[in-house]
């Protein structure tokens, strides 16, 4: 149950990271221009839009596989 409550507070960490922080880093900045062009797709928020989507996409691919 603990490691479990770990990796949920490891996944939110990162997805705010990538969401808030590195997308206005030179780093992954392109990677959000290019997301941009999608921002009427159904697939952009849970890749570029919002860090909570985000989080629940990795949190449910890490448990996939």
């Amino acid at each position: 149950m603990g490691t479990l409550i770990l990796y949920a507070a490891l996944i939110a960490v990162f997805a705010v990271t990538y969401r808030l922080i590195l997308a206005y880093e030179p780093i992954l900045n392109w990677w959000f221009m290019f997301g941009a062009k999608f921002e009427k797709r159904f697939f952009y928020r849970p890749i570029w839009g919002c860090e909570k989507c985000l989080a629940g996409q990795i949190a449910l691919w890490t448990y996939l596989f």
